[in-house]
């Protein structure tokens, strides 16, 4: 193997490892995103609950509503 091969190999071993040690360590931005990401998820799922809470509610309401104008109606007849 001749010298400027085995530099040259010698540099991408280096490259190779330096690269594989740094995937597996988390900075603060990764660990930040990270915690953004759990946030957001979090926040989606209380939304949803909101959602379905508001849209039960007005159902509900609706039911309401229709039984109130039913009411009415049989009164004025």
């Amino acid at each position: 193997m001749s010298l400027v091969s085995r530099n040259l190999s010698m540099v991408i071993v280096a490259v190779w490892l330096c690269a594989g040690m740094g995937c597996k360590q988390e900075g603060p931005a990764e660990q930040a995103g990270k915690k953004v990401d759990q946030a957001v998820g979090q926040a989606g799922h209380v939304i949803e609950e909101a959602k379905e809470k508001v849209e039960d509610a007005t159902e509900a309401v609706k039911e309401k509503v229709e039984e109130t104008v039913e009411k009415a109606e049989e009164a004025t007849r």
